[in-house]
């Protein structure tokens, strides 16, 4: 009995050693790898319509903030590394702008007033992008609590969109009424764009950690996009004729009524055929500035060198 007992005494050692280590196994499967979160906050549309003083420009020097809409959706990061993160995220939002809204300055700006044109649009996108925290290097320690880390992120996703005109207070969709003679043989060079396309949103942010698990941070990311139709103006206007050689009668007057709007008379040659109606050289975009809840599935975050001494001692013991 003597020689029987301290052999189930180290029976019964292993077995809590065993039982231990697979129970933390199964709890931190992602040891801290894996990060959930929302996001929400405001989104804005930079394009061919609206804006503000003087000849249109890129960027945020023509955004209107009184089309600001609401972003939100959610993401998943997968952290290879503490510093590298690769993300998933999923977002709706809505997009407006309108030429109406822009100020008589006495300058080059009344072009695009004069255009008249306006449109809406739904974005839906889902994209994947590389997160990367250049300050990790510069920690002292690996624990994340009370942590403030600053981040790049870039990638490429797709999106859906379907802009659409305000006529006698009804959303007219206007991909099917070819305003600028999409797909019309007399215009060859004009392709008939699609409800997708790509994004490739660049940007950055900061993520605080209220705990090991649990962040709360901003973004802000813009898209540059591979489309200049998300508001259905690019190039030039063409001759209103062809609309009837190329749609059904419906979508042919539609069409008459939506492509020009302009309201100066059309001997000035604002809107004569082959006058322009967009700035083709630059594709459309939109951004989005949103606080972000993230959650890291899993156990505690614990370094590799504290991970190497678990696995050697039977937990009940530290």
């Amino acid at each position: 009995m003597k020689h029987i007992l301290p052999k189930l005494c180290l029976w019964a050692v292993a077995a809590c050693c065993i039982t231990s280590q697979a129970t933390a196994q199964y709890v931190s499967t992602f040891n801290g790898k894996l990060e959930v979160g929302l996001n929400i906050g405001p989104s804005n549309f930079l394009g061919d319509l609206g804006g503000t003083r003087g000849i249109g420009k890129t960027f945020l020097k023509d955004n209107n903030i009184e089309f600001t809409k609401i972003l939100a959706g959610g993401f998943i990061t997968y952290y290879p590394r503490e510093w590298f993160g690769i993300r998933a995220n999923f977002h709706h939002t809505k997009i407006e702008a309108n030429d109406a809204v822009i100020k008589d300055k006495g300058g080059l700006e009344n072009a695009r007033r004069w255009r008249n044109l306006n449109f809406r649009s739904s974005i839906t996108e889902a994209y994947i992008a590389a997160e990367i925290t250049p300050t990790f290097f510069l920690e002292k320690d690996d624990y994340r609590e009370g942590k403030l880390r600053p981040y790049a992120l870039v990638g490429i996703g797709l999106f859906s969109y379907n802009p659409q005109t305000q006529l006698n207070g009804e959303w007219v969709d206007l991909r099917p009424l070819r305003t600028e003679g999409q797909g019309f043989a007399e215009y060859p060079n004009k392709k008939v764009y699609g409800k997708t396309a790509y994004c490739y949103p660049v940007g950055g942010g900061f993520k605080y950690y209220l705990t090991e698990k649990f962040t709360i941070g901003a973004e802000v990311i813009h898209r540059f996009t591979n489309t200049d139709y998300i508001d259905d103006v690019s190039t030039t206007y063409i001759d209103p004729a062809t609309f009837a050689t190329n749609l059904d009668a419906t979508n042919a007057a539609l069409a008459r009524q939506l492509h020009n709007r302009n309201i100066v008379p059309t001997n000035v040659g604002y809107s004569a055929p082959g006058a322009q109606r967009g700035d083709s050289k630059d594709n459309d975009g939109y951004f989005s500035a949103v606080v972000k809840f993230g959650w890291r599935l899993g156990s505690e975050y614990q370094s590799e060198y504290r991970r190497a001494r678990k696995q050697v001692r039977c937990s009940n013991f530290y």
